[in-house]
């Protein structure tokens, strides 16, 4: 178990790197090809935007166990048999051709 753990913060380290890198990269191309004060202007509008990146993020983060929890709850009850059966009668069991 503390090798899963070990190796799944490992890889959300990882991806936050890797998104941090992907957020910032347009300054530091714009700054290269542009200049500071077009780059700082840029900037600030990014950074503005990013607040709007965040919202739906921390809402998840703050709804998604009391969904899970209801999920784990409805777990062999009438609900989740109702939500199997709909979710296999979407796909078809075999082509027709």
């Amino acid at each position: 178990m503390a090798a899963l753990v070990r190796a799944t913060l490992a890889v959300a380290a990882g991806l936050r790197i890797a998104e941090v890198i992907y957020l910032r990269i347009d300054i530091v191309l714009l700054e290269r090809l542009r200049g500071v004060e077009e780059t700082g202007i840029y900037a600030v509008a990014a950074r503005l935007s990013e607040v709007w990146y965040m919202v739906p993020v921390a809402l998840m983060g703050a709804v998604f166990p009391a969904l899970w929890q209801r999920r784990q709850d409805a777990v062999g009850t009438s609900a989740d048999c109702r939500h199997r059966s709909t979710c296999c009668a979407r796909w078809p069991l075999r082509s027709r051709s």
